[in-house]
């Protein structure tokens, strides 16, 4: 567990230049300590190898990123190193989370994320795997999904119940035969986009942060957290102001990603060994799938 007296610690010893007056606990992930200084900055320290790597990722992608998109992105002003692990700070961006109980139908909300979804699909998958050195994102990608289906099937399915077991294995069947070979190719896309990783001000949306799991993937699974935090209505609402290539089955990649998301949860909880998040996501999953 890391305090705001460890952080200071980190600025103190890594940003000698760096002054200021207080530290205080932000919105904890799992996998990054976050730490709000004076009300002005945000700083982010990975708890893992595995989160520096997708930090390193963020401080290579997000400068190009933040010049095309309609909404302010973190924009890494320091940089330091803590615990043999690099972190980052960035300056704090305007805006509330938009959470899943502030949610309406909101005609300029949705406007403002399909055209935030349309610029960022846009941005040239070409620069973004120069940034990372990624040779062969698509199979990258490809990999990534093997890794999780394998992982669940190993792990996950003997916490499900036989008919959730069932369930999974249709998904990823169906997902493996047709609908992950389907569509109009692969994007850069945020593949974290929950409602509380937008930010609102005054009934605009202002910003989008947490973008370490970032990747050249499906561009439907972005929409697949709106589905899940603010439902069918807004999904749809959302997609008439996306403007890109989708094909022919991209609403129900939506759905697959939608459904199997309560599986990331579930392996975590595993990893982490609280029970809690365990039974939470096999819960989650049994009503996503029915």
């Amino acid at each position: 567990m890391m305090t705001p007296a460890d952080c200071e610690a980190a600025l103190r010893s890594s940003l000698p230049g760096f002054s200021f007056a207080s530290v205080v606990e932000g919105s904890h992930g799992w996998s990054f300590w976050v730490f709000e200084v004076d009300g002005e900055w945000v700083f982010r320290f990975p708890r893992t190898a595995a989160d520096a790597h997708q930090l390193e990722r963020e401080f290579a992608l997000l400068p190009a990123l933040s010049t095309r998109l309609p909404v302010h992105i973190p924009r890494y002003d320091f940089r330091g190193e803590w615990g043999g692990m690099p972190f980052g700070g960035y300056r704090r961006l305007e805006g509330e989370p938009l959470r899943h109980t502030d949610t309406r139908p909101d005609q300029e909300l949705a406007r403002a994320l399909g055209e935030l979804l349309t610029a960022l699909h846009a941005f040239p998958t070409e620069m973004a795997a120069s940034r990372w050195r990624e040779d062969d994102p698509p199979a990258a990608w490809l990999r990534q999904h093997r890794a999780f289906q394998a992982e669940c099937a190993e792990r996950a399915f003997p916490v499900l119940t036989p008919r959730d077991r069932i369930v999974a294995s249709e998904l990823f069947n169906r997902f493996n035969s047709a609908l992950g070979k389907e569509g109009a190719g692969l994007a850069l896309a945020h593949c974290d986009l929950g409602l509380e990783h937008v930010l609102c001000d005054d009934g605009q949306v202002t910003g989008v942060i947490d973008w370490s799991d970032a990747a050249i993937g499906d561009p439907a699974i972005d929409f697949a957290g709106i589905l899940g935090d603010a439902g069918a209505g807004w999904l749809h609402l959302v997609l008439e102001y996306y403007d890109r290539p989708t094909g022919a089955h991209f609403g129900e990649r939506i759905k697959y990603y939608h459904a199997v998301a309560p599986l990331h949860d579930l392996l975590y909880g595993l990893q982490t060994g609280d029970a809690g998040i365990v039974k939470d996501a096999a819960r989650k999953f049994a009503a996503r799938s029915r």
